[in-house]
């Protein structure tokens, strides 16, 4: 029994002294802030400051300024770039659209040209099959550039004849032209 009450008397002896101790460090360091703690409340203190100021005179600090400003721009700079998509897909647009119209003019082009030769062609063989009295005067009456491409088409010698039943200027006009046409 001695040495439990000497065990409980030391325990409790020890417990005092460590209370103590405790006691004291608190005592000692309650009016000091830790290290970090010092610098949490120093960063606390300079926005409180900021906010406080801009709050209280409702005139806005620069940062906060160029904030807004950034923000703006930013948002601008979004809407330019959402107007420049919708500008390029417009344009895109116009494009295809432009193309398929191309396209079609060729198709339209070459179908004229198509049934332009294949006129030429047939008035050629029908110029071919006449006389040369018959078919001079005839001839005449068309333009230039039809006349070379119908001659362009038949025999020298039918060219030959129907040239001499045409007037002189006319044959004149239509052999230069013709000789124009050879040569290019």
């Amino acid at each position: 029994m001695k040495i439990l009450l000497k065990f409980l008397v030391m325990s409790a002896f020890s417990f005092i002294i460590m209370l103590g101790v405790i006691y004291g460090l608190v005592y000692k360091f309650r009016d000091k802030e830790l290290p970090l703690q010092e610098r949490i409340v120093n960063i606390f203190r300079k926005e409180a400051a900021i906010v406080d100021s801009s709050l209280i005179t409702g005139i806005p600090t620069a940062e906060q300024l160029r904030a807004r400003d950034y923000e703006k721009r930013e948002l601008d700079l979004g809407q330019e770039k959402l107007k420049l998509t919708e500008e390029q897909q417009r344009i895109n647009n116009e494009k295809d659209s432009l193309e398929a119209v191309k396209r079609e003019l060729e198709m339209l082009t070459g179908q004229r040209e198509g049934y332009e030769k294949e006129r030429i062609q047939k008035l050629a063989k029908v110029c071919e099959g006449m006389r040369p009295e018959e078919a001079a005067p005839i001839i005449s009456q068309l333009d230039d550039q039809t006349i070379v491409e119908i001659f362009l088409l038949m025999d020298d010698r039918r060219v030959a004849r129907i040239l001499g039943q045409m007037s002189i200027d006319r044959a004149i006009e239509i052999t230069q032209r013709l000789s124009g046409a050879v040569m290019y």
